[in-house]
This record gives C-alpha cells, structure tokens and sequence, in this order.
C-alpha cells in the first residue's frame, strides 16, 4: 500500500485513456490484496469496482493501462486455482513490480513544480570531520598523568536577580459618603446596556428542568431580560427567584414557554407587584441613582423605588 500511493509511478495524463488518479484507485485495490512482496494480488473486479467507485469498462480499461506500463504482470493462475475451486469464478492473479520507483520530479505535483522551479545553483555540501571510534576519545584534555580533569557542573557565575520587581497600583479609594453595599452589588452586577445582570443569567440557568428542555442561549437572554424587568417593576430578587421556581417546577411540557407566560407584567404575583415610580428627568432613568460629587452613585431621593416607599411607610 505504501508502494502504491508513495512511491509507485504512475502513468501521466493522456488524452483516450483512464485518468492516472483512476489508475491509482485500481493500484491501490490491488496491493491492498497483494503480499508482502507485491505478488498473487488476485482481486476481483467486481472488488475493484467497489474499491474504486468505477465501472467495470473502467477498472478494466485501468488494469490494461498499468499492465501496459509495466506497473503490474500476470502471475501465476496455479496460485489461484489453489484457493478456488470453481474455473469460472477465479479471478486475474497480478504481481506489482515494486521494484519500479517513480523519480523525484515525478513526487512533485505538477502545479507545485511550476511554482517553485527548482534552484539553478545549490548549496554546497559540507563535509563533517570523522567521528572518534570512541566516545570522547582524542577530544577531552588530559592531564600529565594521562587522567581527565574534573570539570564544576552548572554556570560558573549566576547572574543577579532583577531588582525591577512589578508593583500593584493602589486602588481607588473609596468615599464615606458613598452608595449601601447592597446598591454597590447590584450596580455592579449589572452586565453593560442591552444585556440582563448576571445573577438573573445565573437563576435562569440554575432552574430544575427535570426531563424537559433546558432553555437555550438565546432563551437564557431572554428569560434573564424578564426577570430584570419583573425587579425593576418593583419585586425583591427573593420573590422573582421564588416565581420562576414555581412556575420550573409546574411546567409539564416546556419550562421555557412557562416561564415566557408566567414572567409577563400581567402575569406576575398581583400582591407582590408595584410599579416603579415616575421618573424624576434628574438622575439616570434605568437604575434611578444620581452621581455625587465624589464620583460615587447614590440613590435618588425622589423617584428610587425604595425611597418612595419608605416615604410612604413613614407618612
């Protein structure tokens, strides 16, 4: 098999007759059924057909190709009528003349050889001095006692370690006046614009499917998206996180269309809902915080949904 696809020459491309990569198919049919030596390779053509996706004109016309180039030559039809009985089912015996080996120019692909011609002058070749029959023999220095001298292992001088050590840059300090750790934690877990936060992507992901279909990509986003909107319209994380696990656990067929139903504005648990108040036109429309004078966001004192209900719990 080697010999067939590496080194064997193929006959070049000639106008009537099988093409040379159908001449390499059949070739390869046959030495995949020819000994170590390339001898008694009696395939059938009905296997070479097979092999090779042709048709029996082909493989025919092919076998005459190679025996015609002398790439192949009838073998012995003794070793054949050995192994089967019947006259009219013995197949051609061929032996592969493995002995013909294609040139180097030959290896080359036509294309490539067009491209890269082959250099008008090359390098010349030098030659190495004579190995010592012995190993180290005539090489190593010797001392007047005719012993090796012992030589330290390792770099005879260390180089010094680098003083320009890399230093952390210190962080930003932080104002006294600044936001609520539970506002700085949801400032921050809020992706960029057009994106849902990640804890929302989280919960969507965390939800107990069961058998059924767990959401998608793209269904993650837009579920997440619900959620952030079903907090925004004034629900607690623990009670949207409550919802979306009921509705998980009582979906029969597709949690995904549950949660699409159940995560509707409309739909959303009647006591637990309140709408997020007008918005003020002085601080940032989506989270309702103003930026101080310390570059630190607070919470706006007159349209933050918290603010307003604490209003309201002390009027």
């Amino acid at each position: 098999m080697s010999w067939a696809m590496n080194l064997a020459p193929i006959p070049p491309k000639v106008a009537g007759r099988p093409s040379p990569s159908s001449c390499m198919h059949v070739l390869l049919g046959l030495a995949n059924h020819a000994g170590p030596d390339g001898e008694d390779a009696f395939a059938a053509v009905s296997t070479l057909m097979i092999y090779t996706q042709l048709s029996e004109r082909q493989v025919r016309s092919c076998l005459d190709r190679l025996e015609e180039v002398g790439l192949i030559q009838r073998g012995n039809p003794r070793v054949v009528a050995a192994r089967i009985e019947r006259a009219d089912r013995r197949p051609q015996n061929w032996d592969l003349q493995m002995q013909l080996v294609r040139g180097v120019e030959q290896m080359v692909p036509s294309y490539a050889r067009r491209r890269y011609p082959p250099a008008q002058s090359a390098r010349p070749v030098l030659s190495r001095p004579p190995r010592a029959s012995k190993r180290g023999a005539g090489t190593a220095p010797r001392g007047a006692d005719g012993v090796q001298p012992l030589h330290g292992r390792g770099a005879g001088s260390a180089p010094e370690p680098s003083m320009n050590h890399p230093t952390k840059p210190p962080s930003a300090p932080r104002s006294p006046g600044g936001t609520s750790g539970q506002e700085e934690a949801e400032s921050l877990d809020r992706a960029a614009p057009g994106n849902p936060s990640h804890r929302a992507v989280a919960l969507i992901n965390a939800l107990d499917c069961r058998r059924l279909r767990r959401p998608g990509k793209r269904d993650v986003h837009e579920l997440a998206t619900c959620v952030d909107q079903a907090v925004e319209l004034g629900l607690s994380w623990q009670e949207i996180t409550d919802h979306c696990h009921r509705v998980a656990a009582s979906a029969r067929t597709s949690v995904v269309g549950a949660l699409r139903t159940y995560l509707r504005p409309d739909n959303l648990p009647a006591s637990q809902q309140r709408r997020k108040p007008t918005w003020c036109g002085e601080c940032d429309e989506r989270t309702r915080q103003h930026e101080l004078a310390t570059g630190a966001l607070a919470r706006c004192g007159t349209c933050h949904p918290h603010t307003v209900a604490a209003l309201a719990g002390v009027g």
